[in-house]
C-alpha cells in the first residue's frame, strides 16, 4: 500500500526551532488535523528531504532552466561527502553561485535537520497547513512512496 506523506521543513537547512517553537507548530497542526499522527524528526546532520515518487525534475532558481539529473546527482554526491554541511554549487546553465537548497524543485524538496511528518492528510487539511506554514518560514513537501 502506498502512502502520501507531507513533510514540513524550515526554509533554511540548519534551522532547528526551539522547543517552544516546535511545540507551537505541532499544536497548531494538531488543531488542523485532530485525527492524524504527527511525528517530528531531529537529525544530527543536514539531510535531503525528498518527495519520493513525486520527484519531477529541478530548475535553476536564477534562470529557470531545467537542470540535468546527472549533473544534479553529481552535485548531491559531492555535497554528501561533507554530510551536506556545505550546499554551495555553481549552476551549469548560467554559472550562478547558489545552494542546492535554493534550487527550484518542481515538486518541492529540500534539506533540513528538523522535519515534521504526517501520513495521508486530507486535501482540505493540506490547504490549511500550507497557509499556516507560509507564515512561519517552513516549506511543505508532498511525498509519495
Amino acid at each position: 500500500m502506498s502512502s502520501y506523506i507531507i513533510k514540513i521543513i524550515p526554509l533554511h537547512e540548519n534551522t532547528v526551532p526551539s522547543d517552544k517553537d516546535r511545540s507551537a507548530i505541532t499544536n497548531q497542526l494538531r488543531t488542523i488535523t485532530s485525527n492524524k499522527k504527527i511525528s517530528e524528526h531531529l537529525h544530527e546532520e543536514v539531510s535531503f528531504i525528498d518527495s519520493g515518487s513525486n520527484f519531477d525534475g529541478i530548475r535553476c532558481n536564477q534562470c529557470l532552466r531545467e537542470l540535468e539529473m546527472d549533473w544534479w546527482a553529481e552535485q548531491m554526491n559531492i555535497c554528501s561527502t561533507n554530510h551536506f554541511k556545505e550546499l554551495s554549487i555553481i549552476t551549469p546553465c548560467c554559472s550562478s553561485a547558489v545552494s542546492l537548497n535554493e534550487l527550484q524543485y518542481i515538486c518541492p524538496m529540500g534539506f533540513a535537520r528538523y522535519v515534521i511528518e504526517m501520513i495521508n492528510p486530507e486535501k482540505d487539511e493540506v490547504i490549511e497547513i500550507e497557509q499556516l506554514i507560509a507564515k512561519n518560514n517552513y516549506r511543505l513537501i508532498r511525498a509519495h512512496y
